[in-house]
């Protein structure tokens, strides 16, 4: 193939593949390698052809697919944030990255699954960030337990109740470990 080239150490391959459009790789963990061949259009015979495929560009593409789907679902509801800092757009894009790569969302799904949840209980993936959001804000706060509305009507004196200090109850989501039996 003579679309390669390799440093004086031999440490690192540069490869240009000619697909549809030229594709540029380099690698320091294969090059070449075995290739084996594709079927590809070709625009001007109007058929397909069979070309020789390197290993980088297999190994790639074989790669390329839980990467692409990552980035369909990080598209789909994309925090955007309007600063100058690259600090803030990277630790947001880190977020987007967190909630739907198999870290968060995708376990999740699987998660239902082991556990025979129904499809119809299963959040899709805009409700699961507004969980995990909702989560976020209230980490650290207790849950209020005040009845709201008008008082009940019935005996005319107050009850006196003992004061004591305001328990923290969280949702399951942010309650600590170490309080989940």
């Amino acid at each position: 193939m003579k679309g390669h080239v390799t440093n004086s150490t031999k440490d690192v391959v540069v490869i240009k593949w000619m697909d549809n459009k030229g594709v540029v790789l380099a690698s320091n963990f294969v090059g070449i390698g075995n290739q084996d061949e594709v079927r590809r259009w070709n625009e001007v015979s109007k058929k397909y052809v069979t070309i020789p495929r390197p290993e980088l560009v297999r190994l790639y593409n074989n790669g390329m697919v839980g990467v692409d789907k990552t980035d369909h679902l990080v598209s789909l509801y994309r925090i955007f944030i309007r600063s100058k800092k690259w600090t803030l757009r990277m630790i947001f894009h880190a977020l987007n990255l967190a909630l739907v790569s198999t870290n968060s969302w995708l376990e999740y799904q699987e998660d239902c699954k082991i556990c025979n949840i129904p499809s119809t209980d299963v959040l899709d993936l805009l409700h699961f960030r507004q969980r995990v959001a909702e989560a976020l804000i209230k980490m650290g706060q207790p849950i209020s337990s005040k009845k709201r509305g008008r008082p009940a009507s019935g005996g005319s004196s107050p009850v006196n109740l003992p004061i004591t200090p305001k328990q923290h109850r969280f949702r399951n989501e942010i309650r600590p470990a170490s309080e989940i039996q």
